[in-house]
């Protein structure tokens, strides 16, 4: 089985693309940090997507009124960040307040039943 020079040229010019191809798939698989980017780009849009569904969800079950009296609340907060915060402090301490007496007058079995 004699080969001619022109079949062992295009057999290693078949092999030299085989090969090629085949360390370009290795040193795919060996830049490990391309790879995280790309998985964590492809998990950030996964978050975005499900968040935004979510939102959208809680949007469209939540009454009318009460989007209006959310939607004034948050434009007074980025007009003016720090008055709204001492606000949504101040209703933090009121409502650990709250429940701090419910809990001890239920404790002390004064509670409603």
């Amino acid at each position: 089985m004699s080969h001619t020079p022109e079949e062992m040229r295009g057999q290693v010019i078949e092999a030299r693309e085989r090969l090629a191809a085949t360390v370009e798939q290795l040193a795919a698989k060996a830049d490990v940090k391309s790879r995280v980017q790309h998985k964590a780009a492809d998990v950030r849009e996964q978050v975005r997507h499900t968040a935004s569904d979510a939102a959208h969800r809680v949007q469209d079950k939540t009454p009318a009124p009460v989007r209006a009296v959310a939607s004034k609340a948050a434009d007074t907060g980025r007009r003016r960040p720090a008055p709204a915060a001492v606000v949504a402090g101040l209703a933090l301490v009121a409502v650990l307040v709250v429940r701090g007496r419910r809990g001890r007058s239920r404790r002390l079995g004064g509670g409603r039943s």
